[in-house]
């Protein structure tokens, strides 16, 4: 115990040396520099991953992972614990496969990422706390916090060598953890076995939905929380057969989604069955989902609302 407690602090010193020069360099050069490191650096490794919401899955939840990357795009993940059993995803490029629990592979394109960092730079604030050790490495613990109240805000632990994220907790705009992410064990020299990104011949694709025309004309709002752009607009048909508009926006960390359908005679004010703040803006209806301050989703319905 002794000398695992005397190597800890060894460890701990040697972090704080180091510390020095990412204490005094650009908080936001190091966060870049993470985004891209699974396009430099291959690694294996265990990852705990824990939500305490969902709408599929209510309550505390908890999946661990193994984890092989090589760069630059290529990964595979299998569920040890939490997860279905026999589940596994493999990213090859822009697709990602997954193996269910009957064994066959589907074909999934990746989504890309809204906004991108340069957007979470211009409304976020970077802010260090300490240097620690994650999974054996010595990390740089980053507070990325909102320019405009009453958004979420995120603390990520980066490696001080690879600029690897080695840990993530994401918090509500109440301030509720909400995700956390963290590797317990990673190596950055693995070996990786023949075949070990291969996905079977054959994988049967996800095809997306075929394009859908509106009975309606989408209402823009006249109102956005400070920061936040429009990143996509999709067309959809709900389980009541109504069409449907989703205009989804960001602020770099955080989603903002929008959705809208025509307004007919008789229909149910409660058309949306999600948590979401609803209104009606001409023949249109809408549902405001967001993790914002009320007062910002209230303003932006209101403002929704008014006559044009």
């Amino acid at each position: 115990m002794y000398l695992r407690c005397a190597a800890l602090a060894v460890l701990l010193s040697i972090g704080n040396l180091a510390l020095a020069a990412p204490a005094r360099a650009d908080l936001a050069a190091l966060l870049r520099r993470s985004e891209t490191a699974d396009a430099r650096i291959d690694y294996s490794g265990t990852k705990v991953i824990s939500s305490t919401h969902g709408h599929h899955h209510p309550g505390p939840r908890e999946r661990t992972v193994r984890i092989w990357h090589r760069a630059p795009d290529r990964s595979r993940i299998e569920f040890v614990a939490g997860g279905p059993p026999g589940g596994l995803i493999i990213e090859v490029g822009n697709d990602k496969f997954f193996r269910g629990q009957q064994g066959d592979f589907r074909r999934f394109p990746r989504e890309p990422q809204a906004g991108g960092i340069e957007l979470l730079l211009r409304n976020y604030l970077l802010r260090k706390i300490k240097t620690e050790p994650v999974a054996g490495r010595m990390a740089l613990e980053i507070s990325v916090e909102p320019r405009h109240p009453g958004n979420p805000h995120k603390i990520v632990w980066i490696d001080l060598q690879t600029s690897l994220t080695l840990k993530t907790q994401l918090f509500s705009s109440s301030g509720q953890l909400t995700e956390e992410s963290t590797f317990t064990e990673l190596s950055l020299h693995p070996v990786f076995a023949p075949n070990l990104f291969d996905v079977p011949l054959g994988a049967q694709p996800i095809n997306p939905p075929p394009p859908i025309s509106l009975d309606f004309t989408p209402k823009r709002p006249g109102y956005l929380p400070p920061g936040y752009m429009l990143v996509t607009t999709t067309n959809f048909t709900d389980r009541q057969g109504r069409l449907v508009a989703c205009l989804r926006f960001t602020d770099g960390l955080n989603t903002l989604s929008l959705f809208e359908t025509r307004a007919g005679a008789g229909d149910d004010p409660a058309w949306f069955r999600g948590h979401a703040i609803t209104g009606l803006a001409g023949d249109v209806r809408f549902a405001i989902v967001a993790d914002l301050s009320p007062a910002e989703v209230d303003n932006m319905a209101r403002v929704l609302s008014r006559p044009r």
